[in-house]
């Protein structure tokens, strides 16, 4: 028993080396390998930087109104992206845009991989009754159109206020839901992946080997199964982090995602941009390109993800 206990403790610390390894030469391989990946890593780290430090790179208050005279003025120097119908300066909307559009994203798929995980990792790995019971709410979940679950919840619960929740700012109440939706969303429909993932994971030998040294169900899926199965999710969590950023920007087109006196790309293409859009096209352009690339490299780094990690796709 001692002689099987220590040979699963080595087993485990060689997977724990070989994920490390891994990680390393995903990374390697993307550089090499993978430019448009590489691009797609660049854009995401100039985004993620930009939300981080917009009150330091922003050069106005993106809600502060300028004088009268500076209305809808176009590309300067002093308005890097021109003004707006109020005179706001449009760049320091972009990047408080980005602010917004990235926590948004990150928050949704930090719930939807919560999500995904617990569903695939228990449906996967317990089978039986509780497999069946979990794949027919998964599908019964996926035959409802994703946009119109997120407009029939987004319209019946938008007046409601949490009292553990601030009535102002990015953490109101709308806007909390609206990132526990979107992570809803999109976790059921990838729970089928995961769940793929642990089927494979669970009939590998060190898991027999836990198995029959007496480790428990916990362990077995904490320590076993979901360092195995990270690689995949991983790879979904970039890919929808780009989806997440395309749906907040629909609602707010549509006028029923973030409110208008917060900052987003898809609140601007919706209320300036389709009033003033043939008078100063900027309006639109900006936040326009400023979602599809933020889409684009979150795209293109999750494709290259998938390729580097997915031994299938080595090749």
């Amino acid at each position: 028993m001692a002689a099987q206990s220590e040979a699963l403790e080595i087993g485990t610390q060689s997977k724990a080396t070989k994920s490390r390894n891994l990680w390393v030469d995903a990374f390697y391989r993307i550089v090499r390998e993978k430019p448009m990946g590489l691009f797609g890593g660049i854009l995401v780290v100039m985004f993620v930087t930009m939300a981080i430090a917009a009150p330091l790179i922003a050069p106005y208050d993106p809600n502060e109104l300028g004088p009268l005279e500076d209305r809808l003025v176009d590309p300067s120097t002093t308005y890097f992206f021109g003004t707006d119908n109020l005179s706001r300066d449009i760049f320091s909307r972009v990047v408080y845009g980005a602010r917004v559009s990235i926590t948004i994203s990150m928050v949704a798929v930090a719930s939807s991989t919560f999500i995904s995980l617990t569903l695939g990792i228990v449906s996967g790995f317990f089978g039986g009754w509780i497999d069946t019971a979990i794949q027919r709410l998964v599908d019964a979940f996926i035959a409802f159109p994703g946009l119109v679950f997120l407009l029939a919840v987004v319209a019946i619960f938008r007046d409601t206020d949490a009292p553990f929740l601030p009535t102002d700012g990015l953490f109101r109440t709308q806007i909390v839901l609206l990132m526990v939706t979107i992570g809803m969303l999109l976790g059921v429909g990838t729970s089928r992946v995961i769940r793929g993932s642990t089927l494979v994971v669970t009939n590998e030998t060190y898991v027999e080997a836990a198995r029959s040294i007496g480790a428990s169900n916990t362990r077995i899926m904490f320590n076993y199964v979901l360092p195995n199965v990270m690689a995949p999710t991983i790879t979904l969590a970039t890919l929808g982090l780009g989806t997440a950023i395309l749906l907040e920007a629909s609602l707010s087109f549509l006028g029923l995602g973030v409110p208008p006196d917060v900052a987003t790309w898809g609140g601007m293409l919706n209320r300036e941009a389709r009033a003033f859009m043939t008078e100063s096209p900027w309006i639109a352009i900006f936040p326009g390109l400023a979602l599809s690339l933020a889409v684009f490299g979150f795209n293109m780094l999750g494709d290259a993800l998938r390729d580097v990690l997915d031994p299938r796709l080595r090749s």
